[in-house]
Order: C-alpha cells, then structure tokens, then sequence
C-alpha cells in the first residue's frame, strides 16, 4: 500500500499529511467526477425490483450493442443493465434506434438533464446496493 501512495505522490496526484491522505486537483482530474446517481423505477424495461440510472457525457460513440455493459454490471453483482443513448433528442436503445418514451423516457432525461450524443446506464436488481454498483461498473466501461 506504501508503495502505491507513494507512486501516486511523486505523479503529483495525491499529497500526505499527519492527517491522511488526499486527492490534489491533478488527481481529481485523473480519477474522474463520481458519476450521479438517480433512482427510477423503468418497470418493464429493465428486469430488476430497483432500478438506478447514470449518465455517461458523450459517450455515445463508444457504445455498440449495450451487451458489453450489461456484463459488467452482472460482474459487479447486478441483474443485469440496459444501456440508452441519447440521439436527435430522443432516447433510444444503441443497437435498434428504438425509442423509449412515455413516463420512463421523459423522467430519464429531466432527472440526467441530457444532451446530445450522452448514454443514459441503468443497473438493476434486487437491492438499490447491487442495482448502484452495477451502473457503475457499466458507465465505467464507457469512459
């Protein structure tokens, strides 16, 4: 763990003190803002009880068929994930442009505050604990 702190101080990404360790501004950078995090309830659309969704700005182009970040949110101990992608203004699944409206789709983009070429991550489970690690394993994939 020494050894990991200290290859992180001399990349200037972290500094220490009496106190403990922290992230300078440099490591911030490097680690990314934490991702925001919305419960919702998409009832059919996903096959969990919770569902919580998050955003990935701009992530549009990395995303093929969604399959890729639904597998790991499985890894990370989820149901499974459903990945949306936000296009002409519209909500859509990645592989068939079919378009998700309605109360879910509306909700979705309000609460996310989407722009062009953003992917909406929705995990899913049994518990909101699981269902949050999977949206996160999932978004992670795509940045």
């Amino acid at each position: 763990m020494r050894t990991i702190l200290n290859i992180l101080k001399q990349r200037g990404f972290v500094t220490s003190s009496r106190g403990g360790h922290a992230l300078t501004a440099k490591g911030r950078k490097w680690v990314g803002e934490p991702p925001e995090l919305v419960k919702v309830n998409c009832g059919g659309l996903t096959v969990g009880k919770v569902d919580v969704a998050t955003v990935v700005r701009g992530g549009a182009g990395k995303v093929k068929k969604g399959v890729e970040q639904r597998d790991e949110a499985m890894k990370a101990g989820a149901l499974g994930a459903t990945v949306l992608v936000f296009q002409d203004s519209r909500l859509r699944f990645p592989d068939d442009a079919t378009e998700v409206g309605g109360s879910v789709g509306k909700k979705l983009v309000e609460a996310l505050k989407l722009k062009e070429g953003d992917v909406v991550v929705i995990g899913t489970a049994d518990d909101e604990v699981r269902a949050e690690m999977g949206a996160r394993a999932a978004a992670r994939s795509l940045r």
